[in-house]
């Protein structure tokens, strides 16, 4: 009888340890996306009042540095959704900000960059926005997260696991916690003469 009790015991204080381990939700610490300049070309146009038009390239990067890992939640929890944010772009240009049409909406990996463009005067000489991000998660977060418990069993219990385990896990949504940052970007002087957009 005591035998029981204690394995009786046994069995419950496992499959609480389990069940916290199921809702317990993950925390990862991300670092919010960077913007830099990367490139001024000449757009090879002018607008209605003959002023000549930059073609700028800037990129946003993710410098959440975690190892390549598609199996592991905080390489997941470490990839960013970027939106655009409630300020659209605007340039500094003739001493005033103006707006500009274009978008920072990207999804970035760990430690790679995505690139955008945009038409804006010449002499412009700094632009700035508002941009949401927020990390990845499962699609389906039970899925999600008995995987997570999956993986702390041995090597060989869980090569018998079925596949579709893995690879519901492997579908990607932004998660619902978005933050917004307001971001400037310094545009200095470029060297004469521009080099022309596609060439």
């Amino acid at each position: 009888m005591r035998r029981r009790r204690i394995l009786g015991g046994v069995i419950v204080v496992c499959a609480v340890g389990v069940l916290a381990m199921l809702l317990r939700p993950e925390r990862t610490k991300i670092a919010p996306p960077y913007v830099s300049l990367v490139k001024i070309e000449s757009a090879g146009l002018t607008d209605d009042e003959g002023t000549e038009m930059w073609w700028v390239t800037l990129s946003i990067g993710n410098t959440n540095n975690v190892p390549y890992d598609p199996e592991n939640s905080r390489y997941i929890r470490s990839c960013l959704y970027v939106e655009d944010g409630a300020r659209p772009m605007e340039v500094y240009v003739a001493n005033r900000w103006m707006p500009i049409k274009g978008g920072l909406g990207c999804y970035t990996s760990p430690g790679r960059n995505h690139t955008v463009s945009f038409i804006m005067p010449a002499g412009a000489n700094a632009c700035r926005a508002s941009l949401k991000y927020t990390h990845a998660e499962m699609s389906n977060v039970w899925h999600g997260r008995l995987r997570r418990l999956a993986m702390w069993l041995p090597r060989h219990l869980r090569s018998r696991l079925p596949v579709s385990l893995w690879q519901v896990y492997a579908r990607y949504r932004p998660s619902s916690n978005w933050q917004e940052i307001d971001i400037e970007v310094t545009i200095p002087p470029p060297v004469l003469p521009l080099p022309r957009f596609g060439e």
